[in-house]
């Protein structure tokens, strides 16, 4: 990815608050192991305007980055707000379940991803628990917000 981010350069100097240059700047910086780098420019890309499917994915690559950093608070308020901006994706559901695992929140993790589960899987064999899998997902979650105060 060495070359990827140098071939970016150049791009990057004619386009310096361009969102979706910084996003890439960013991406490439986090697939070559320089998440330190890649937060910076996930930021600025946020901070220039990333909107619609950038943005979600600009807020995703983010908490996974500040995860790696070992930042599990700002990886999960990068999280939230994706939650609140994209309630319907799916891969922020799932992010949303890791960072709660990575900030030692396990059953809040498990209970999201059973809600996730609940919410897109119609196999009939799983929509005949759906109450009671929901249900048991709502609790998991409620132990983790019982802790939490």
């Amino acid at each position: 990815m060495g070359q990827t981010v140098a071939a970016l350069r150049p791009l990057l100097e004619k386009h310096p608050n361009d969102a979706r240059v910084l996003f890439e700047v960013a991406d490439a910086f986090d697939v070559s192991g320089e998440p330190a780098l890649a937060r910076i420019y996930y930021r600025r890309a946020l901070d220039n305007g990333a909107s619609g499917d950038l943005r979600r994915r600009c807020l995703l690559q983010l908490s996974a980055t500040l995860s790696t950093l070992g930042l599990p608070a700002e990886s999960g308020e990068a999280i939230a707000q994706a939650r609140e901006e994209f309630p319907q994706s799916v891969a922020v559901g799932a992010f949303a379940a890791l960072s709660l695992q990575a900030e030692g929140r396990r059953d809040a993790a498990i209970g999201s991803l059973i809600m996730l589960l609940t919410d897109l899987v119609t196999a009939e064999e799983l929509v005949r628990y759906k109450l009671e899998l929901r249900a048991t997902a709502e609790y998991l979650i409620s132990l983790d917000l019982a802790t939490d105060r």
